[in-house]
Parts: C-alpha cells; structure tokens; sequence
C-alpha cells in the first residue's frame, strides 16, 4: 500500500526533528540554551527548525592556518615591543597589584592579544564627538585608512564619510572598507559602487544572499565590531555606528548617548589585527601589519579583547566575570542590552552582597520590545540583592562601558545580552589606568542625573499582564 503524502510528511518531520535535537545536544552549549532549543524544535517543528537554522548555530570555522600566520606575523612585531622595553615590565610590576586579577588574566590567560604599555587615550561621549575625531584623523590620513561598522547607514553621515573615503582614495591612500551586510542592510549597490569606483576596497562581512554559501551561517552570525585604524598608529574603537540617529537627529529617539575610545600607541596595532583577521575573512586577502606605534609617556595599559563564534574561549565575556568578581568598593554597568546569562547574573549578586556598589544603567527606551521585557525579567532579583538599576531618559543610552573602583574599566561594542557574549563578532578595550577610569565613572554618575531608579515598589505594582509577559520572554533569552 502507497504511503501518502500526509505520512510521508510526518516522516520527513520527524527525521529531521530528530537530527536536529541531537545535534543540539552534541553541540555542548549552556543546559538552559540546550533546553531552550529543544523546546521550540519539539513544540513548533517546522517553525522551530527553521529558527535554529537560521539562528541557531553557536560556533563557526575561518580560515585557521591564514589566521595563525597573521598573528604570527604581528607577534613578532611586537618582538622588540615586549623584549626591550624596561619601562613596560616595571609599570606593569608596579601596578600589578592594584589590578591584579584582571592583569593575571591578561597576562596569563588563552586570549590572543597581548597587554600594551604606553598608549594615549581620549574618551569621546556622544555622536558628535566621536564623528569629528574619526573624520578629522581619516582628512589627515597618509598612509593607510582602515574602517569596519556593523551599521553603516546611507543618510547625511554615511555620505560624508562615503565622499572623504572616495577623497583619501583619489590621493593615493589605501583605503579598506569592511562593514555586515545585515547591519548596513539599506546599503544599495550604487552606493557601494561609487567607493569601489573611486579606489575604496570593500569587504562585505558575510553576504545575506549568497546561492549555496550556507544561509544558516550568515544569518546568525553577525559583524557587531566598530574598529577605525588610521596610517597604523590612531584606533578607535566603541558602541557607535554610522547614521544620522547617532548624532541625535531621529526625532522617534532623540539624544543618543554612546561612547567612544580614541587610542593612540601599541594597541593600535591588535585593533588592526582584528580588522586584518576580519578582511581576510571577508575578502580572502592577507594583509600584515607590522608597525608598532611608540610608547606615550605616562601611558595607559590597554588590553584589547575580541571575541565571536570562531573562537574557543567566550573571551570578553571572562573579561567581564573577572572585572566584576574583583570589585572592592564600586562596579558601574551600563549597557543597552541587558540580558545577563548566568554567570554574569551571579557575580553581580555575589558582588552586591560582599557590599560593592553595584550599579546598572540602561535605557529608559529601548529600541528592542523583547529585549527590554526580558531585561526587566531580572529586575527583581538584582535589585533584592543590593543591585541599584536606573533607567535613561534623556533619549537612547547606547553605550557599552564597565568602570570597577574608579580604577579601571572598558569600552567597547559588546551588550550584555547572549548573542553579545557568545555569538556576535565584538570587540572590547580594557583600560588599566586611574585617569582614565575616573572618566569612566564621572562619566557614569553624570549619566545618572537623566534617570529614574527602580525600586520594589516599581516592580510590585506591575500589573499581571506585564508580569506574565516578561517570565514568557525570560524563557526565551538563552535564544536572544
């Protein structure tokens, strides 16, 4: 008897249920992500496979020998840098101490880049600023130009940095491009034509639509990296993009409020490894930087931290685990998305209830429903434990920054969401100076006179709906 085409169906489901449940389950990631997973492929099948094909997946392979040559290649750049420089290894020596765990970690740890002496340092708080730094470095570029933005939009900001990048091209500078093809997805094929025309070289980081390329990889993988690199020896690095919105002129949001880093000395140079590694990705093409920029007195140590699904360590994530379990006296947080996975969720506690003054800043606005629902999820508990949260609102708070004890801290383009830690191309700037930090929490404390704190109160008078709502969402964050 012929089967039908209904029970051929079901078959074929089943299989295929079956298939991918297993390789979740072989794929080792965190039990609730597991479960997680599991529960959307065995209640929604057809829905639930298609999600995780295209969401799903956690880990991906690059090119690993051309990779492994690269950094080679940059370790013995920084030969003369480590070897013989005195005054790095008795700074480092002096300040060992005060900043000793995450020193241990940097200095002893599995992350690929090394720890820099010597680097000078701007701290850059809104559009505008940061936008007249990175022009005005990229006008007085000779040499090289080096950009990557998970978002470049093609509005009045985007265009002047489209004609000054076509302008530098034109005056014989090597001008490289990267930027994710989801992220700049109103991008138009004439706009981009126009750089490429003009001697601009483009690297489109995992193209959407791409026949028989994998469409389960490039789509849940994305480029969330904001790296400038300018002649090899000016970096920026942060949480901004390229868009009008940036600059405050999206009259839906208003004020954005971001923040930057421009540093100048040896750290520019792992900022221009990890665009390098991201070029060849992107393009097939090695090109290997050599120069170290010389050492500023008085300098910052920097660390520069990347991470993303091609590594095997969930580097700024550990970062972020050791900075808060070493707090002493503060620990000052803020990040648009907040979804922390377990481990950060209990350092946070732990470190509250060893008496640090723990403090969260996140947007009063958020420009993602579910992600804010299933922030709010774990208000409670935080907030019980000693945990100040205070919600922005003069506009959207963008930034992604860490302060610890006015001492040191980080500025990068890493949220603390899932997807941040584990899944997205970031990178981070770890800074070990106490000038610098004390920015850092200025910075913060004035942020805080445009905030409402939320208290029990708040949450007790949730209404039912609202509450139920936010437990729902809860399930889902090991997916966001």
């Amino acid at each position: 008897m012929p089967i039908s085409l209904s029970a051929l169906f079901s078959i074929l489901i089943t299989s295929a249920v079956l298939v991918v449940c297993i390789y979740i389950v072989l794929e080792k990631r965190q039990p609730t992500s597991t479960l997680a997973w599991l529960f959307a492929v065995l209640l929604v099948p057809v829905g639930g496979i298609l999600l995780y094909l295209v969401l799903g997946r956690q880990r991906m392979v690059r090119r690993r020998m051309h990779k492994a040559h690269l950094r080679k290649k940059c370790q013995q750049a920084f030969k003369h840098y480590i070897e013989h420089s005195p005054a790095r290894r008795i700074a480092i020596h002096a300040m060992f101490l005060q900043y000793e765990p995450m020193l241990r970690l940097a200095l002893h740890g599995k992350v690929d880049l090394s720890v820099t002496l010597g680097n000078r340092l701007e701290l850059l708080c809104d559009g505008t600023q940061t936008y007249g730094a990175i022009f005005e470095a990229i006008q007085n570029a000779r040499q090289t130009i080096h950009v990557l933005f998970y978002i470049i939009q093609p509005d009045s900001v985007g265009n002047r940095l489209k004609l000054l990048l076509m302008q530098k091209a034109r005056e014989g500078v090597t001008v490289r491009l990267i930027y994710d093809d989801f992220g700049s997805i109103r991008l138009r094929r004439a706009w981009v034509s126009e750089l490429r025309a003009a001697g601009v070289q483009i690297g489109v980081f995992m193209p959407m639509m791409v026949p028989f390329a994998g469409f389960r990889m490039r789509w849940s993988f994305r480029n969330h990296r904001k790296i400038v690199v300018i002649d090899d020896s000016i970096g920026f690095t942060g949480g901004l993009n390229i868009g009008e919105e940036y600059e405050g002129k999206n009259p839906a949001i208003g004020r954005w409020r971001d923040t930057f880093v421009r540093i100048e000395g040896p750290a520019v140079l792992d900022l221009n490894i990890v665009f390098c590694e991201d070029w060849l990705f992107a393009t097939d093409e090695l090109i290997e930087p050599e120069l170290v920029p010389p050492l500023m007195d008085d300098g910052a140590i920097v660390q520069i931290v990347s991470s993303g699904p091609d590594r095997e360590w969930e580097d700024i994530l550990i970062h972020y685990f050791v900075a808060i379990t070493s707090a002493k006296h503060t620990c000052y947080i803020t990040t648009p998305y907040f979804v922390p996975v377990m481990s950060i969720r209990t350092a946070l506690i732990s470190a509250a209830m060893r008496g640090v003054d723990v403090r969260l800043l996140l947007p009063g606005y958020n420009d993602s429903k579910i992600l804010a629902l299933a922030s709010h999820s774990y208000y409670d508990e935080l907030i019980r434990a000693g945990i100040r949260i205070y919600e922005f609102q003069d506009g959207f708070l963008h930034a992604k920054t860490i302060c610890i004890d006015a001492e040191y801290g980080s500025v990068g383009s890493a949220n603390m969401d899932p997807r941040s830690l584990r899944l997205s191309f970031e990178i981070n700037a770890f800074i070990y100076q106490t000038a610098f930090a004390r920015q850092l929490h200025n910075m913060f404390l004035k942020d805080l006179e445009h905030t409402c704190e939320i208290t029990l109160n708040d949450l007790i008078q949730k209404r039912l709906p609202r509450r139920l709502a936010e437990s729902v969402v809860r399930l889902a964050s090991p997916l966001l």
